[in-house]
């Protein structure tokens, strides 16, 4: 009986290495601070109710539809450079988010920081997905994309753990601060990329 042997290869180019480094600490802080946001709007907010925050997620949802769309239309044919800075002020603007719910007491700051966040990745996250696909080494789609996805999850639990003994100890405050700052960390990944991208382009078109 004769059994196909097993190979993995993990020896991903340095594009898709340095952007699977992003994306682990780009989503698992937004994995980690969007399932509290309905705890911190209850019970931070003057005159906050259920339905309310109900209302603030729709205009998230709503705002991240309408970046997409825009994404799309602006955005066609971008070329790599034009995607990293969109993707970079994509972060940035996550980043204003994050700072707009840690100083948020009243209803407008909050639904104001809400509708940022979903614009600020619905404008970055098609040109995200396809600069990735672009990049990913031939034969390897899937390992890359799976590995991308689990590392994600993987810091989205470690996020998570963290972010529970920072509320239980601090505050939510803290921890929207936390998160700004690690978010605008994970643009380093993107620095490092921007030095080598001519050689990359050149890497993948041979």
């Amino acid at each position: 009986m004769h059994y196909r042997k097993l190979r993995v290869n993990f020896r991903f180019n340095p594009f898709v290495k340095l952007f699977i480094i992003n994306e682990a600490f780009f989503w698992s802080i937004w994995y980690t601070v969007l399932p509290i946001l309905a705890s911190f709007f209850i019970t931070t907010i003057p005159g906050s109710k259920i339905e309310y925050g109900v209302y603030g997620y729709t205009a998230y949802v709503v705002s991240r539809i309408i970046g997409g769309f825009l994404s799309g239309i602006l955005f066609p044919r971008p070329s790599d450079k034009l995607q990293l800075t969109i993707i970079v002020c994509g972060i940035t603007l996550l980043s204003v988010a994050y700072a707009g719910f840690a100083i948020s007491y009243s209803m407008i700051m909050f639904f104001g920081s809400y509708v940022l966040a979903g614009f600020a990745l619905g404008i970055s996250n098609p040109v995200r997905l396809s600069l990735f696909s672009e990049h990913v080494d031939k034969n390897e789609e899937v390992t890359e994309w799976s590995m991308n996805e689990n590392l994600i999850y993987i810091g989205t639990a470690l996020a998570a753990l963290l972010s529970g003994i920072i509320l239980s100890k601090f505050s939510f405050q803290l921890l929207f601060v936390i998160a700004a700052v690690i978010n605008l960390g994970s643009i380093i990944p993107f620095v490092i990329i921007t030095r080598h991208i001519g050689i990359l382009r050149k890497t993948n078109n041979s």
